[in-house]
Protein backbone atom coordinates (compact mmCIF):
# COMPACT_ATOMS: atom_id res chain seq x y z
CA UNK A 1 0.00 0.00 0.00
CA UNK A 2 2.64 2.39 0.70
CA UNK A 3 4.29 1.48 -2.59
CA UNK A 4 0.72 2.32 -4.01
CA UNK A 5 0.92 5.39 -2.45
CA UNK A 6 3.70 6.39 -3.17
CA UNK A 7 3.39 5.56 -7.20
CA UNK A 8 -0.34 7.64 -7.07
CA UNK A 9 1.62 10.50 -5.49
CA UNK A 10 4.44 10.92 -7.50
CA UNK A 11 1.50 10.55 -10.00
CA UNK A 12 0.02 13.82 -8.84
CA UNK A 13 3.09 15.58 -8.62
CA UNK A 14 4.37 15.11 -11.39
CA UNK A 15 0.61 15.94 -13.14
CA UNK A 16 0.54 18.99 -10.89
CA UNK A 17 3.99 20.42 -12.26
CA UNK A 18 2.68 19.96 -15.45
CA UNK A 19 -0.06 21.57 -14.58
CA UNK A 20 1.26 24.58 -13.24
CA UNK A 21 3.91 25.01 -16.18
CA UNK A 22 1.12 24.88 -18.69
CA UNK A 23 -0.34 27.62 -17.08
CA UNK A 24 2.46 29.58 -15.40
CA UNK A 25 2.63 31.91 -18.61
CA UNK A 26 -1.03 32.54 -18.65
CA UNK A 27 -1.54 33.31 -14.87
CA UNK A 28 1.69 35.29 -14.88
CA UNK A 29 0.35 37.22 -18.09
CA UNK A 30 -3.06 37.91 -16.51
CA UNK A 31 -1.09 39.58 -13.14
CA UNK A 32 0.74 41.80 -15.15
CA UNK A 33 -2.13 42.87 -16.88
CA UNK A 34 -4.37 43.10 -14.13
CA UNK A 35 -2.15 44.85 -11.93
CA UNK A 36 1.30 45.77 -12.92
CA UNK A 37 0.08 47.31 -16.88
CA UNK A 38 -3.70 47.54 -15.76
CA UNK A 39 -3.56 51.43 -17.67
CA UNK A 40 -2.14 50.14 -20.77
CA UNK A 41 -4.16 47.08 -21.34
CA UNK A 42 -7.94 48.90 -20.71
CA UNK A 43 -6.60 51.55 -23.32
CA UNK A 44 -5.46 48.73 -25.80
CA UNK A 45 -8.73 46.77 -24.70
CA UNK A 46 -11.06 50.39 -25.83
CA UNK A 47 -8.72 50.74 -28.45
CA UNK A 48 -10.06 47.76 -30.11
CA UNK A 49 -13.96 48.44 -29.26
CA UNK A 50 -13.59 51.98 -30.02
CA UNK A 51 -13.37 54.65 -32.65
CA UNK A 52 -11.35 58.07 -32.35
CA UNK A 53 -12.11 61.60 -33.66
CA UNK A 54 -9.69 64.27 -33.19
CA UNK A 55 -10.65 67.48 -31.68
CA UNK A 56 -8.82 70.86 -32.13
CA UNK A 57 -9.05 74.16 -30.53
CA UNK A 58 -10.12 77.12 -32.48
CA UNK A 59 -8.08 78.52 -34.91
CA UNK A 60 -6.62 81.75 -34.05
CA UNK A 61 -8.22 84.87 -35.87
CA UNK A 62 -6.70 87.19 -38.31
CA UNK A 63 -7.31 90.97 -37.76
CA UNK A 64 -6.27 94.06 -39.72
CA UNK A 65 -4.71 96.84 -37.78
CA UNK A 66 -7.84 98.09 -36.59
CA UNK A 67 -9.18 94.76 -34.96
CA UNK A 68 -11.58 94.25 -37.78
CA UNK A 69 -11.55 90.39 -38.02
CA UNK A 70 -10.58 88.87 -41.41
CA UNK A 71 -11.23 85.66 -40.83
CA UNK A 72 -13.58 83.90 -38.25
CA UNK A 73 -14.41 80.06 -36.35
CA UNK A 74 -18.17 79.52 -37.26
CA UNK A 75 -19.53 76.28 -36.17
CA UNK A 76 -20.26 73.34 -38.48
CA UNK A 77 -21.49 69.86 -37.45
CA UNK A 78 -20.44 66.24 -38.56
CA UNK A 79 -23.87 64.05 -38.50
CA UNK A 80 -22.75 60.19 -37.70
CA UNK A 81 -24.79 57.08 -36.97
CA UNK A 82 -22.98 54.10 -34.81
CA UNK A 83 -24.73 51.25 -36.94
CA UNK A 84 -23.34 48.75 -33.78
CA UNK A 85 -25.51 50.51 -31.36
CA UNK A 86 -27.86 46.96 -30.07
CA UNK A 87 -30.41 49.45 -29.62
CA UNK A 88 -30.50 50.71 -33.28
CA UNK A 89 -33.36 49.22 -34.88
CA UNK A 90 -34.59 49.29 -38.40
CA UNK A 91 -37.42 51.95 -38.35
CA UNK A 92 -34.75 54.38 -36.77
CA UNK A 93 -31.97 53.66 -39.30
CA UNK A 94 -35.40 54.40 -41.89
CA UNK A 95 -36.03 57.68 -40.00
CA UNK A 96 -32.48 58.80 -40.45
CA UNK A 97 -32.30 58.19 -43.97
CA UNK A 98 -35.97 59.91 -44.95
CA UNK A 99 -34.45 63.25 -42.54
CA UNK A 100 -31.27 63.75 -44.37
CA UNK A 101 -32.86 62.70 -47.49
CA UNK A 102 -34.87 65.52 -47.00
CA UNK A 103 -32.76 68.31 -45.64
CA UNK A 104 -29.59 67.82 -47.96
CA UNK A 105 -31.88 66.85 -51.17
CA UNK A 106 -30.27 63.29 -52.00
CA UNK A 107 -31.87 60.37 -52.49
CA UNK A 108 -32.46 57.82 -49.36
CA UNK A 109 -30.85 54.91 -50.66
CA UNK A 110 -28.00 57.00 -50.38
CA UNK A 111 -27.89 57.14 -46.45
CA UNK A 112 -28.90 53.38 -46.30
CA UNK A 113 -25.98 52.23 -48.19
CA UNK A 114 -23.21 53.97 -45.70
CA UNK A 115 -25.50 52.96 -42.72
CA UNK A 116 -24.91 49.41 -43.67
CA UNK A 117 -21.65 49.37 -42.56
CA UNK A 118 -20.79 48.33 -39.64
CA UNK A 119 -18.38 50.54 -37.71
CA UNK A 120 -18.81 52.81 -34.24
CA UNK A 121 -18.47 55.84 -36.82
CA UNK A 122 -20.48 55.96 -39.45
CA UNK A 123 -19.71 59.97 -41.08
CA UNK A 124 -23.20 60.94 -43.21
CA UNK A 125 -22.73 64.29 -43.32
CA UNK A 126 -19.84 67.01 -42.80
CA UNK A 127 -19.82 71.08 -43.05
CA UNK A 128 -23.20 71.60 -41.84
CA UNK A 129 -24.10 75.00 -40.26
CA UNK A 130 -25.79 75.51 -37.64
CA UNK A 131 -28.74 77.10 -39.45
CA UNK A 132 -29.05 74.29 -41.43
CA UNK A 133 -28.14 71.47 -38.43
CA UNK A 134 -31.16 73.54 -36.84
CA UNK A 135 -34.25 72.20 -39.11
CA UNK A 136 -32.91 68.63 -38.68
CA UNK A 137 -35.28 66.78 -36.12
CA UNK A 138 -33.76 64.86 -33.85
CA UNK A 139 -34.32 60.76 -34.43
CA UNK A 140 -32.97 58.24 -32.22
CA UNK A 141 -29.17 57.48 -32.98
CA UNK A 142 -27.90 60.02 -35.09
CA UNK A 143 -25.58 61.76 -33.07
CA UNK A 144 -24.05 65.44 -34.22
CA UNK A 145 -20.85 66.94 -33.21
CA UNK A 146 -19.50 70.21 -33.51
CA UNK A 147 -16.50 71.69 -35.38
CA UNK A 148 -15.32 74.91 -35.91
CA UNK A 149 -14.86 76.03 -39.71
CA UNK A 150 -13.40 79.05 -41.41
CA UNK A 151 -15.38 81.36 -42.58
CA UNK A 152 -14.10 85.00 -44.31
CA UNK A 153 -16.60 87.89 -43.96
CA UNK A 154 -14.35 90.12 -46.88
CA UNK A 155 -14.80 87.66 -49.21
CA UNK A 156 -12.04 88.28 -52.42
CA UNK A 157 -10.55 91.49 -50.76
CA UNK A 158 -7.07 90.81 -49.80
CA UNK A 159 -7.70 86.79 -50.28
CA UNK A 160 -4.18 85.73 -51.66
CA UNK A 161 -2.61 87.47 -48.92
CA UNK A 162 -4.82 86.33 -46.04
CA UNK A 163 -4.78 82.67 -47.23
CA UNK A 164 -7.23 79.82 -46.45
CA UNK A 165 -7.99 76.44 -44.79
CA UNK A 166 -8.52 73.51 -46.40
CA UNK A 167 -11.35 70.65 -44.93
CA UNK A 168 -9.07 69.72 -42.61
CA UNK A 169 -7.93 72.79 -40.97
CA UNK A 170 -4.50 73.33 -42.95
CA UNK A 171 -3.71 76.73 -43.80
CA UNK A 172 -2.70 77.20 -47.48
CA UNK A 173 -1.67 80.25 -49.09
CA UNK A 174 -0.69 83.76 -47.41
CA UNK A 175 -1.12 84.35 -43.63
CA UNK A 176 -2.87 80.85 -43.09
CA UNK A 177 -0.24 79.30 -44.28
CA UNK A 178 2.96 80.73 -43.33
CA UNK A 179 1.48 81.16 -39.77
CA UNK A 180 -0.35 77.58 -39.71
CA UNK A 181 1.52 76.02 -36.77
CA UNK A 182 0.97 79.73 -34.84
CA UNK A 183 -2.67 79.91 -36.06
CA UNK A 184 -3.71 76.36 -35.07
CA UNK A 185 -5.43 75.42 -31.73
CA UNK A 186 -4.28 72.00 -30.16
CA UNK A 187 -4.95 68.45 -30.87
CA UNK A 188 -6.52 65.74 -28.69
CA UNK A 189 -8.23 62.40 -29.64
CA UNK A 190 -11.62 61.99 -28.71
CA UNK A 191 -13.13 58.65 -27.79
CA UNK A 192 -16.07 57.41 -29.41
CA UNK A 193 -18.10 54.12 -28.25
CA UNK A 194 -21.38 51.95 -27.78
CA UNK A 195 -20.02 51.33 -24.04
CA UNK A 196 -21.41 53.58 -21.78
CA UNK A 197 -18.56 54.95 -19.64
CA UNK A 198 -15.97 53.80 -20.84
CA UNK A 199 -14.94 57.48 -22.05
CA UNK A 200 -15.56 59.18 -18.59
CA UNK A 201 -13.48 56.12 -16.62
CA UNK A 202 -10.67 55.39 -19.13
CA UNK A 203 -9.61 58.32 -20.99
CA UNK A 204 -7.95 61.54 -19.49
CA UNK A 205 -10.94 63.84 -19.77
CA UNK A 206 -8.77 66.42 -18.32
CA UNK A 207 -6.85 67.48 -21.51
CA UNK A 208 -7.12 71.25 -21.72
CA UNK A 209 -7.72 71.87 -25.32
CA UNK A 210 -6.05 75.56 -26.49
CA UNK A 211 -6.91 77.81 -28.98
CA UNK A 212 -4.55 79.46 -31.34
CA UNK A 213 -2.97 82.65 -31.63
CA UNK A 214 -4.55 85.55 -32.90
CA UNK A 215 -2.25 87.42 -35.47
CA UNK A 216 -3.13 91.51 -36.32
CA UNK A 217 -1.95 92.68 -39.58
CA UNK A 218 -0.51 95.89 -40.52
CA UNK A 219 -3.27 95.95 -43.41
CA UNK A 220 -6.54 98.82 -43.09
CA UNK A 221 -9.31 96.94 -44.48
CA UNK A 222 -10.35 100.26 -45.36
CA UNK A 223 -7.57 101.36 -47.51
CA UNK A 224 -7.36 97.56 -49.36
CA UNK A 225 -11.37 98.25 -50.65
CA UNK A 226 -10.04 100.71 -52.25
CA UNK A 227 -6.87 99.53 -54.02
CA UNK A 228 -8.69 96.46 -55.14
CA UNK A 229 -11.93 98.57 -55.93
CA UNK A 230 -9.97 100.86 -58.15
CA UNK A 231 -7.52 97.70 -59.48
CA UNK A 232 -10.94 95.77 -60.60
CA UNK A 233 -12.40 99.30 -62.41
CA UNK A 234 -8.49 99.97 -64.28
CA UNK A 235 -8.71 96.23 -65.67
CA UNK A 236 -12.59 96.91 -66.87
CA UNK A 237 -11.39 100.13 -68.63
CA UNK A 238 -8.40 98.98 -70.24
CA UNK A 239 -9.26 95.67 -70.60
CA UNK A 240 -6.16 94.56 -68.96
CA UNK A 241 -5.55 90.95 -68.35
CA UNK A 242 -4.58 91.67 -64.37
CA UNK A 243 -3.47 93.84 -62.18
CA UNK A 244 -1.82 94.15 -58.71
CA UNK A 245 -0.87 97.09 -56.02
CA UNK A 246 0.44 97.72 -52.61
CA UNK A 247 0.40 100.71 -50.21
CA UNK A 248 2.66 101.33 -47.53
CA UNK A 249 3.59 103.41 -45.06
CA UNK A 250 7.44 104.16 -45.86
CA UNK A 251 8.39 105.02 -42.07
CA UNK A 252 7.84 102.36 -40.24
CA UNK A 253 7.60 99.66 -43.51
CA UNK A 254 3.46 99.03 -42.54
CA UNK A 255 1.90 97.50 -45.42
CA UNK A 256 -1.83 98.61 -45.66
CA UNK A 257 -3.13 97.29 -48.26
CA UNK A 258 -1.84 93.74 -51.28
CA UNK A 259 -4.04 93.30 -53.59
CA UNK A 260 -3.96 91.19 -57.01
CA UNK A 261 -6.69 90.47 -59.39
CA UNK A 262 -8.15 88.39 -60.53
CA UNK A 263 -8.39 86.95 -57.02
CA UNK A 264 -10.19 84.26 -55.54
CA UNK A 265 -13.63 84.40 -53.14
CA UNK A 266 -11.88 82.55 -49.78
CA UNK A 267 -15.11 80.68 -48.74
CA UNK A 268 -15.34 79.14 -52.12
CA UNK A 269 -11.43 78.83 -53.05
CA UNK A 270 -12.09 75.53 -54.93
CA UNK A 271 -14.64 77.57 -57.89
CA UNK A 272 -11.11 79.22 -58.96
CA UNK A 273 -8.50 79.19 -61.41
CA UNK A 274 -5.08 78.13 -58.71
CA UNK A 275 -3.28 80.83 -60.45
CA UNK A 276 -5.76 83.16 -59.41
CA UNK A 277 -3.97 82.53 -55.41
CA UNK A 278 -1.18 83.84 -56.59
CA UNK A 279 -0.04 86.94 -54.38
CA UNK A 280 1.44 88.78 -57.94
CA UNK A 281 3.12 91.98 -55.71
CA UNK A 282 5.66 89.32 -54.52
CA UNK A 283 5.37 86.42 -56.93
CA UNK A 284 5.76 87.83 -60.35
CA UNK A 285 8.76 89.73 -61.40
CA UNK A 286 9.04 92.23 -64.36
CA UNK A 287 11.03 94.79 -66.36
CA UNK A 288 10.29 97.69 -64.89
CA UNK A 289 11.00 100.22 -67.60
CA UNK A 290 10.96 103.82 -66.39
CA UNK A 291 9.66 103.57 -62.71
CA UNK A 292 13.29 102.32 -61.90
CA UNK A 293 14.91 104.94 -63.41
CA UNK A 294 15.29 106.63 -59.47
CA UNK A 295 17.85 104.10 -58.84
CA UNK A 296 20.45 105.42 -61.88
CA UNK A 297 19.43 109.20 -60.48
CA UNK A 298 19.94 108.62 -57.08
CA UNK A 299 23.78 107.21 -58.13
CA UNK A 300 23.97 110.64 -60.31
CA UNK A 301 23.26 112.40 -57.49
CA UNK A 302 25.12 110.71 -54.72
CA UNK A 303 27.92 110.80 -57.14
CA UNK A 304 27.96 114.82 -57.54
CA UNK A 305 29.80 117.12 -55.09
CA UNK A 306 26.90 119.02 -55.42
CA UNK A 307 23.44 119.30 -57.62
CA UNK A 308 23.77 121.22 -60.67
CA UNK A 309 21.79 122.65 -63.55
CA UNK A 310 24.13 120.26 -66.58
CA UNK A 311 22.23 119.36 -69.36
CA UNK A 312 22.23 116.52 -71.36
CA UNK A 313 21.95 116.53 -74.99
CA UNK A 314 18.79 114.14 -75.85
CA UNK A 315 19.17 113.60 -79.27
CA UNK A 316 16.03 114.41 -80.63
CA UNK A 317 14.53 111.11 -79.54
CA UNK A 318 16.78 108.66 -81.14
CA UNK A 319 20.60 107.49 -80.18
CA UNK A 320 23.12 104.98 -81.48
CA UNK A 321 24.72 103.26 -78.32
CA UNK A 322 27.23 100.36 -79.13
CA UNK A 323 24.80 98.07 -81.32
CA UNK A 324 21.83 99.16 -80.28
CA UNK A 325 18.97 102.19 -80.91
CA UNK A 326 17.78 104.05 -77.80
CA UNK A 327 14.32 106.18 -78.56
CA UNK A 328 12.01 108.21 -76.56
CA UNK A 329 8.96 108.78 -76.40
CA UNK A 330 8.85 112.61 -77.52
CA UNK A 331 12.22 113.95 -79.33
CA UNK A 332 14.31 116.54 -76.59
CA UNK A 333 17.30 118.49 -77.58
CA UNK A 334 19.04 119.93 -73.43
CA UNK A 335 17.36 118.15 -70.62
CA UNK A 336 18.46 119.08 -66.87
CA UNK A 337 18.67 116.20 -64.46
CA UNK A 338 15.32 117.30 -63.51
CA UNK A 339 13.85 116.84 -67.15
CA UNK A 340 15.56 113.74 -67.79
CA UNK A 341 13.57 112.04 -65.35
CA UNK A 342 10.29 114.23 -65.54
CA UNK A 343 9.69 113.10 -69.05
CA UNK A 344 11.50 109.43 -68.54
CA UNK A 345 14.11 110.22 -70.79
CA UNK A 346 15.81 107.05 -71.71
CA UNK A 347 18.63 108.64 -73.86
CA UNK A 348 19.37 110.98 -70.65
CA UNK A 349 19.46 108.08 -68.46
CA UNK A 350 22.12 106.21 -71.46
CA UNK A 351 24.47 108.97 -71.01
CA UNK A 352 24.46 109.06 -67.45
CA UNK A 353 24.77 105.55 -66.69
CA UNK A 354 27.98 105.53 -69.26
CA UNK A 355 28.57 108.68 -67.19
CA UNK A 356 28.70 106.77 -63.60
CA UNK A 357 29.84 103.44 -65.24
CA UNK A 358 28.50 99.73 -64.98
CA UNK A 359 29.59 98.96 -61.31
CA UNK A 360 27.93 102.32 -60.03
CA UNK A 361 25.12 101.01 -61.57
CA UNK A 362 24.76 97.50 -59.72
CA UNK A 363 25.84 99.06 -56.87
CA UNK A 364 22.93 101.29 -56.00
CA UNK A 365 20.68 98.61 -57.62
CA UNK A 366 21.85 96.37 -54.95
CA UNK A 367 21.34 99.04 -52.38
CA UNK A 368 18.17 99.42 -52.86
CA UNK A 369 17.41 96.17 -52.26
CA UNK A 370 16.90 94.46 -56.15
CA UNK A 371 18.01 91.28 -56.19
CA UNK A 372 17.31 90.31 -53.20
CA UNK A 373 14.91 89.17 -50.87
CA UNK A 374 12.52 91.69 -48.59
CA UNK A 375 11.92 90.04 -46.14
CA UNK A 376 8.42 90.36 -45.89
CA UNK A 377 7.17 87.05 -43.97
CA UNK A 378 4.98 85.43 -46.75
CA UNK A 379 5.51 82.50 -49.07
CA UNK A 380 6.34 82.54 -52.69
CA UNK A 381 8.72 85.78 -53.31
CA UNK A 382 10.69 85.82 -56.39
CA UNK A 383 13.82 87.91 -55.57
CA UNK A 384 14.02 89.19 -59.26
CA UNK A 385 16.97 88.65 -61.90
CA UNK A 386 20.28 90.71 -61.63
CA UNK A 387 23.46 89.29 -63.17
CA UNK A 388 26.29 89.86 -61.84
CA UNK A 389 28.75 92.98 -63.66
CA UNK A 390 30.87 90.10 -65.21
CA UNK A 391 27.72 88.98 -67.07
CA UNK A 392 27.04 91.87 -68.53
CA UNK A 393 27.09 93.19 -72.44
CA UNK A 394 28.44 96.09 -73.73
CA UNK A 395 24.97 97.47 -73.31
CA UNK A 396 23.74 95.97 -69.94
CA UNK A 397 24.35 99.21 -67.84
CA UNK A 398 22.05 101.53 -70.10
CA UNK A 399 19.43 99.08 -70.46
CA UNK A 400 19.22 98.63 -66.98
CA UNK A 401 19.70 102.31 -66.09
CA UNK A 402 16.46 102.63 -68.28
CA UNK A 403 14.81 99.73 -66.10
CA UNK A 404 15.47 96.38 -68.76
CA UNK A 405 17.44 93.71 -68.37
CA UNK A 406 16.58 93.72 -64.50
CA UNK A 407 13.57 91.66 -63.20
CA UNK A 408 12.03 92.81 -60.12
CA UNK A 409 8.73 92.31 -58.10
CA UNK A 410 6.14 95.27 -57.23
CA UNK A 411 7.12 95.00 -53.66
CA UNK A 412 11.23 95.50 -54.32
CA UNK A 413 10.06 98.61 -56.19
CA UNK A 414 7.67 99.71 -53.22
CA UNK A 415 10.49 99.44 -50.79
CA UNK A 416 13.30 101.59 -53.02
CA UNK A 417 10.33 104.31 -53.23
CA UNK A 418 10.05 104.41 -49.24
CA UNK A 419 13.60 105.04 -49.06
CA UNK A 420 13.11 108.03 -51.12
CA UNK A 421 10.18 109.11 -49.01
CA UNK A 422 12.12 108.65 -45.67
CA UNK A 423 15.11 109.99 -46.35
CA UNK A 424 16.86 107.77 -47.70
CA UNK A 425 16.54 104.28 -45.45
CA UNK A 426 15.79 100.59 -47.07
CA UNK A 427 13.11 99.29 -44.50
CA UNK A 428 12.04 95.79 -44.07
CA UNK A 429 8.33 95.60 -45.07
CA UNK A 430 5.62 94.32 -42.00
CA UNK A 431 2.48 92.19 -42.31
CA UNK A 432 2.61 91.28 -38.90
CA UNK A 433 1.59 94.15 -36.22
CA UNK A 434 1.33 91.63 -33.55
CA UNK A 435 0.41 87.91 -32.19
CA UNK A 436 -1.58 87.68 -29.05
CA UNK A 437 -0.81 84.09 -27.96
CA UNK A 438 -3.33 82.49 -25.57
CA UNK A 439 -0.87 82.31 -22.59
CA UNK A 440 -1.41 86.09 -22.84
CA UNK A 441 2.33 86.61 -23.79
CA UNK A 442 2.32 88.66 -26.89
CA UNK A 443 4.73 89.60 -30.04
CA UNK A 444 5.42 92.98 -31.35
CA UNK A 445 6.72 93.59 -34.81
CA UNK A 446 9.23 96.36 -34.39
CA UNK A 447 10.80 98.40 -37.86
CA UNK A 448 13.86 97.33 -38.73
CA UNK A 449 16.41 99.48 -41.28
CA UNK A 450 18.14 97.28 -43.46
CA UNK A 451 20.85 100.53 -44.30
CA UNK A 452 20.95 103.47 -45.71
CA UNK A 453 21.00 104.08 -48.99
CA UNK A 454 21.14 107.92 -50.41
CA UNK A 455 21.92 110.63 -47.95
CA UNK A 456 18.96 113.02 -47.22
CA UNK A 457 19.42 115.03 -49.95
CA UNK A 458 19.77 113.15 -52.24
CA UNK A 459 15.86 111.13 -51.63
CA UNK A 460 15.01 115.08 -51.23
CA UNK A 461 15.98 115.96 -54.48
CA UNK A 462 14.94 112.59 -56.40
CA UNK A 463 11.00 113.79 -54.43
CA UNK A 464 11.39 117.37 -55.81
CA UNK A 465 12.20 115.61 -59.44
CA UNK A 466 9.29 113.03 -59.07
CA UNK A 467 6.44 115.90 -57.85
CA UNK A 468 8.13 118.11 -61.23
CA UNK A 469 7.11 114.60 -63.28
CA UNK A 470 3.51 115.13 -61.98
CA UNK A 471 3.43 118.83 -62.82
CA UNK A 472 5.18 118.67 -65.74
CA UNK A 473 5.87 115.25 -66.90
CA UNK A 474 4.72 111.99 -67.93
CA UNK A 475 2.19 111.60 -64.32
CA UNK A 476 -0.12 114.52 -64.53
CA UNK A 477 -3.11 112.13 -64.60
CA UNK A 478 -2.67 111.66 -61.07
CA UNK A 479 -2.27 115.13 -59.65
CA UNK A 480 -4.65 116.04 -57.54
CA UNK A 481 -5.54 119.74 -56.71
CA UNK A 482 -4.34 120.95 -53.41
CA UNK A 483 -2.39 118.67 -52.81
CA UNK A 484 1.25 117.74 -53.33
CA UNK A 485 2.14 113.72 -54.86
CA UNK A 486 5.24 112.52 -56.39
CA UNK A 487 5.48 110.13 -58.95
CA UNK A 488 6.92 107.86 -61.81
CA UNK A 489 5.35 106.45 -64.76
CA UNK A 490 6.40 102.96 -66.13
CA UNK A 491 5.73 101.57 -69.62
CA UNK A 492 7.65 98.17 -69.61
CA UNK A 493 7.28 95.94 -73.08
CA UNK A 494 6.79 92.77 -71.85
CA UNK A 495 9.24 89.75 -73.68
CA UNK A 496 7.20 87.54 -75.42
CA UNK A 497 9.10 84.50 -77.31
CA UNK A 498 12.69 86.11 -76.55
CA UNK A 499 11.56 89.22 -78.13
CA UNK A 500 9.88 92.16 -76.69
CA UNK A 501 6.79 92.75 -77.77
CA UNK A 502 5.21 95.04 -79.77
CA UNK A 503 1.59 95.31 -78.52
CA UNK A 504 2.05 93.45 -74.75
CA UNK A 505 3.15 95.97 -71.83
CA UNK A 506 3.34 96.23 -68.15
CA UNK A 507 1.78 99.49 -66.90
CA UNK A 508 2.93 101.00 -63.85
CA UNK A 509 2.91 103.72 -61.67
CA UNK A 510 4.79 104.43 -58.59
CA UNK A 511 3.47 107.24 -56.24
CA UNK A 512 4.61 109.07 -53.00
CA UNK A 513 2.09 110.70 -51.27
CA UNK A 514 2.24 113.63 -50.32
CA UNK A 515 5.90 114.84 -51.71
CA UNK A 516 6.07 117.22 -48.45
CA UNK A 517 6.27 114.51 -45.51
CA UNK A 518 4.81 111.43 -46.97
CA UNK A 519 2.25 109.09 -45.17
CA UNK A 520 2.12 106.37 -48.62
CA UNK A 521 4.27 104.98 -51.12
CA UNK A 522 1.65 103.44 -53.63
CA UNK A 523 2.41 100.99 -56.42
CA UNK A 524 0.09 100.12 -59.25
CA UNK A 525 0.58 97.74 -62.19
CA UNK A 526 -1.66 96.19 -65.08
CA UNK A 527 -0.83 93.70 -67.74
CA UNK A 528 -1.59 93.57 -70.92
CA UNK A 529 -4.12 96.55 -71.24
CA UNK A 530 -5.90 97.01 -74.56
CA UNK A 531 -2.41 98.67 -77.15
CA UNK A 532 -5.24 100.01 -79.58
CA UNK A 533 -6.64 102.51 -77.14
CA UNK A 534 -3.54 103.76 -76.08
CA UNK A 535 -4.14 102.04 -72.60
CA UNK A 536 -0.71 100.28 -72.85
CA UNK A 537 0.68 104.08 -71.88
CA UNK A 538 1.11 104.42 -67.98
CA UNK A 539 0.40 108.16 -67.73
CA UNK A 540 -3.04 107.33 -69.41
CA UNK A 541 -3.95 103.86 -67.72
CA UNK A 542 -2.58 103.99 -64.31
CA UNK A 543 -1.86 107.50 -63.33
CA UNK A 544 -5.52 107.90 -63.14
CA UNK A 545 -5.78 105.03 -60.91
CA UNK A 546 -3.20 106.18 -58.19
CA UNK A 547 -5.85 110.00 -58.50
CA UNK A 548 -8.38 108.08 -57.97
CA UNK A 549 -6.74 106.08 -54.81
CA UNK A 550 -5.73 108.85 -52.96
CA UNK A 551 -8.43 110.76 -53.57
CA UNK A 552 -10.94 107.90 -51.75
CA UNK A 553 -8.25 107.99 -49.13
CA UNK A 554 -8.39 112.11 -48.66
CA UNK A 555 -12.39 111.89 -48.10
CA UNK A 556 -11.97 108.40 -45.76
CA UNK A 557 -11.68 108.93 -42.27
CA UNK A 558 -8.31 107.53 -42.44
CA UNK A 559 -5.77 111.04 -42.82
CA UNK A 560 -6.36 114.44 -41.13
CA UNK A 561 -5.68 117.56 -42.75
CA UNK A 562 -4.55 121.24 -42.08
CA UNK A 563 -6.92 124.33 -43.29
CA UNK A 564 -4.26 124.07 -46.09
CA UNK A 565 -5.15 120.96 -47.56
CA UNK A 566 -1.70 119.73 -45.96
CA UNK A 567 -1.65 115.90 -44.55
CA UNK A 568 -0.54 115.66 -40.44
CA UNK A 569 1.67 113.00 -40.81
CA UNK A 570 3.26 112.24 -37.11
CA UNK A 571 5.46 109.38 -38.02
CA UNK A 572 7.91 111.51 -40.04
CA UNK A 573 9.66 112.81 -36.69
CA UNK A 574 9.00 109.76 -35.05
CA UNK A 575 11.05 107.49 -37.72
CA UNK A 576 13.88 110.20 -37.53
CA UNK A 577 14.29 110.34 -33.63
CA UNK A 578 15.12 106.64 -33.76
CA UNK A 579 16.96 106.24 -36.67
CA UNK A 580 19.32 109.24 -34.70
CA UNK A 581 18.98 106.76 -31.92
CA UNK A 582 20.41 103.84 -34.03
CA UNK A 583 17.19 101.44 -32.46
CA UNK A 584 16.49 100.38 -35.79
CA UNK A 585 19.22 99.21 -37.16
CA UNK A 586 18.89 95.14 -38.24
Amino acid sequence: MNKFYKNSQNRINIVTFIFIAAWSPIIIKLFYIQIIDHESATKKMIKNIASYVTIEGSRGIIYDKNSISLSQNINKYSLWVNSNDKDLKKESINKIALELSQSFKKDKSYYLNKLKKKSNYVLLEKNVSEKKKNTISKVYGLNMDKSISRYYPYQELASQLIGYTDQNNNGKIGIEAKFDQILSGSKVNKLLSNKKGIYSNHINNDISIKKGADITLTIDINIQTILQDELQQSMVKTGAKSANGVIIDPFSGNILAMASLPSIDLNNYQNYPISNQRNKVITDIYEPGSTYKIVTMAGKLELLNEYNNDEYYCENGKYLYYDKVFHDHEGHENLSLMGILSHSSNIGMVKIADEIGKNNIYKFTRLFGFGSPTGVPLIGENYGILKPTKKWSGISAPEIAIGQEIAINNLQLAMAYCALANGGFLIKPKIIDRIFFNDNNYFIEDTKVIRQVTSYQTSNKLLEMLRDAIINGTGQYANIQGFDIAGKTGTAQKVVDGKYSKDSFVSSFAAIFPSKNPKYVCIVSIDSADYSKGYHWAGVSVAPVIKNIFERIIHSNDVERYNNNQLIVQNSSDFKKKINSNTLWN
